[in-house]
């Protein structure tokens, strides 16, 4: 069976200059993993959290709208988002798990 994980871009529903702060597009995403590969994903995910960011985002869900905005808080922190968001586009690539956007 494949399993698919969909979600939205964009949760705020503030205006800036009577646009949403999101931008004018919502843009719904779908990953979509093997169920014989979805708990070796989900402990690389949780590897990947636990190795690059800080402890604050790793005891909620995991939105890249807060990932990105932790990287303001120190120039070590912007380094480990950076790697982090690199290492989860390689792993994708390397398990190949489709997204579908």
């Amino acid at each position: 069976m494949i399993l698919g994980y969909i979600d939205e871009s964009g949760i705020n529903y503030s205006l800036r200059n009577g646009y949403f702060k999101d931008g004018p597009y919502a843009i719904w995403t779908c990953i979509l993993i093997n169920e014989k590969k979805y708990f070796d994903v989900e402990k690389i995910v949780q590897d990947l959290s636990n190795n690059f960011l800080p402890a604050s985002l790793k005891k909620k869900e995991l939105h890249g709208h807060s990932i990105w905005a932790e990287r303001k808080t120190g120039l070590e922190t912007e380094k480990k988002v950076f790697k982090y968001f690199e290492e989860l586009m390689q792993l994708t690539g390397k398990l190949r798990v489709p997204i579908l956007i």
